[in-house]
């Protein structure tokens, strides 16, 4: 199990009822050489797609292949580690080394992408938690090889839209091989939303896109988010797709591009989901978790 540690609560160090060791004693474990401690690590197995155990530093075990973890068997336990304390190495973007998470801002349908989705997120998730994430999206062309280097991907814009057929292919894979992608309708455009479903259904036929409950523990992997709140009023709902027994995309039709925190962006006569920010962390330390 993947675990993120929030930084909120300071480490409790039991300081009663510690007996030093007896002189004589006989210690539990033999002495070893500086040489002996620096045992070799283990090759390391063949990861999914453009992850990397450094992003969360806190991880504890290989990542899991062939087959994904039930997310909700351990959600209970979620909220506790996230609230454990952990300095156990600065983050890499503020000691300016290191790995990172990079998420992808893909160019698609041959060269439409968007400007107009919020990278605040980011850095609100590198705050709350020990996830190290780069500050801006990195553009990638869908058709292109480069996306299988991000675990994580928005795509987003507004009217209608064709996906090519290398564009179709990359994201079966990407999402067969471990990526995730966070989709939005810019400005609420039911065109853009529209021809997103429709290119889902010609990707995995065999697969329909759902609605998540707000039970589901995406909603409360870092904030505790019970309502998606829109700009104009009404409760928004989120769509997910599910491979593998855990949820690879979701896509809001109403639009999480958080237009409110970006300059030179209006969402003028659509219908946001206010919260986005919190939305959108949530759903990408999910991602990671996975």
């Amino acid at each position: 199990m993947k675990t993120i540690h929030s930084k909120h609560r300071k480490q409790k160090h039991s300081t009663t009822g510690a007996t030093p060791p007896s002189a004589n004693a006989t210690p539990s474990h033999p002495p070893h050489s500086q040489s002996m401690k620096k045992q070799a690590r283990p090759s390391p197995e063949p990861q999914r797609a453009g992850l990397s155990s450094k992003w969360v530093r806190t991880r504890e075990d290989h990542l899991e292949l062939g087959s994904w973890s039930y997310f909700s068997s351990f959600h209970p336990l979620l909220a506790a580690m996230l609230f454990l304390f952990s300095f156990t190495g600065a983050r890499a973007a503020d000691a300016g080394g290191g790995d990172m998470v990079e998420c992808a801002n893909l160019i698609y349908a041959g060269t439409k992408s968007s400007v107009c989705f919020s990278e605040e997120f980011l850095s609100a998730v590198a705050a709350e938690t020990s996830i190290c994430t780069a500050r801006k999206f990195k553009p990638v062309k869908l058709a292109e090889k480069e996306v299988f280097k991000f675990p994580f991907a928005v795509m987003t814009g507004e009217g209608a839209f064709s996906l090519t057929e290398d564009e179709r292919k990359n994201l079966k894979g990407y999402l067969e091989k471990g990526g995730f992608l966070l989709a939005s309708a810019g400005c609420s455009s039911k065109e853009w939303s529209d021809s997103f479903k429709r290119e889902i259904e010609a990707v995995f036929p065999d697969r329909r896109l759902s609605e998540v409950s707000m039970e589901h523990p995406i909603f409360r992997t870092i904030y505790d988010v019970k309502r998606l709140d829109m700009s104009h009023g009404g409760e928004a709902k989120l769509l997910g797709l599910t491979l593998g027994g855990k949820i690879a995309l979701i896509v809001s039709p109403d639009g999480l591009n958080d237009t409110g925190t970006m300059h030179g962006c209006c969402c003028c006569g659509g219908n946001e989901i206010r919260n986005a920010q919190k939305v959108n962390g949530n759903i990408l330390a999910y991602a990671l978790l996975q």
